[in-house]
């Protein structure tokens, strides 16, 4: 089946004219001369031309044959038959194992190429085979590094929340705070110079707190970006991931040992808070003991009454 279209009436056109043109028709020039066809296409239809160019020959000598003719022309014309047929017979003979050679030489061309390509097949099967284990282990690797990163979200979330419940505890302490100085503003006019005293070292404690606060705040939310930062970087390198893992996990303790010291700086200022109370409490101790003094030097049955001092000692 011809598969480019061409024809054995071009074949038979094309080998003509190279046979007149003192050419070998071969398969290259057929095809060179008809600017297309496939070898194997060409091979079985020059061979076609060649099997009917003695019959031709014959036909063509059957009609030069002339009865009339003298017989030294008849002779001459046999003769230059007879030799252009022996002659096209050689040409055809030789073509033909011309042509078988090449063919032979195309068929080991072609089963090289096919030994080639199955080697190449293999080689690329393997080549596929290893491609495959390497994604099934890049794969696990992204497996593992999001189970990391779920980790450090979780931990992360709960340095959250230890942050919220830090600033809520300092919400509180500075509520308190607030509720002690009200309450040392209002105490005596004797004890106001103490107060104010006191207050100052309340108001200049609160402000440190406030400042250790800032900066511990501060030193969470660089944890926090960094820990981000490292999340990024382990989705994007595999190898750097780990690597951002254990810099992320030690920032994260650097924060929780921050935050413990931060508890102890609370801890601390509770204490100092609960000395001044104690403080407060101390000049009231010892006016109470000046006013029972007094009443025991009083003579006895005269119970006075000092409505002004309830208030003051419920209060108390």
């Amino acid at each position: 089946m011809v598969r480019t279209g061409v024809t054995q009436e071009q074949v038979d056109a094309a080998a003509d004219a190279l046979l007149r043109a003192g050419e070998r028709p071969t398969i290259e020039r057929v095809r060179a001369l008809l600017g297309t066809g496939s070898p194997n296409t060409l091979v079985r239809l020059v061979d076609a031309w060649w099997g009917r160019l003695g019959s031709r020959l014959t036909a063509v000598e059957a009609k030069l044959a002339l009865p009339s003719a003298p017989e030294a022309g008849e002779k001459a014309a046999s003769g230059f038959l007879s030799a252009a047929l022996t002659h096209a017979t050689a040409l055809a003979t030789k073509g033909m194992e011309q042509e078988r050679e090449a063919l032979e030489q195309a068929k080991s061309r072609i089963s090289a190429r096919a030994e080639e390509f199955a080697r190449d097949k293999a080689e690329a099967s393997r080549l596929i085979a290893v491609a495959e284990e390497a994604r099934s282990r890049e794969e696990t690797r992204c497996q593992d590094l999001e189970l990391l990163i779920a980790e450090l979200r979780r931990q992360l979330d709960e340095t959250h929340q230890d942050r919220q419940l830090g600033r809520n505890k300092i919400a509180e302490l500075e509520r308190l705070a607030a509720a002690q100085a009200e309450q040392l503003a209002n105490q005596t006019v004797s004890a106001a110079a103490e107060i104010d005293r006191l207050l100052g070292h309340v108001r200049s404690v609160e402000d440190r707190a406030h400042a250790e606060v800032d900066r511990v705040r501060e030193e969470i939310k660089a944890s926090n970006r960094r820990i981000a930062q490292l999340e990024k970087e382990g989705i994007a390198a595999a190898t750097a991931a780990q690597r951002r893992v254990l810099e992320a996990e030690s920032a994260r303790k650097t924060a929780e040992i921050e935050a413990a010291r931060a508890d102890a700086r609370l801890r601390l200022l509770d204490k100092r808070l609960e000395n001044l109370a104690a403080l407060q409490r101390a000049p009231r101790k010892a006016k109470s003991k000046s006013s029972a003094a007094g009443k025991k030097a009083m003579v006895p049955g005269r119970k006075r009454s000092n409505p002004a001092k309830a208030p003051r000692a419920a209060g108390d």
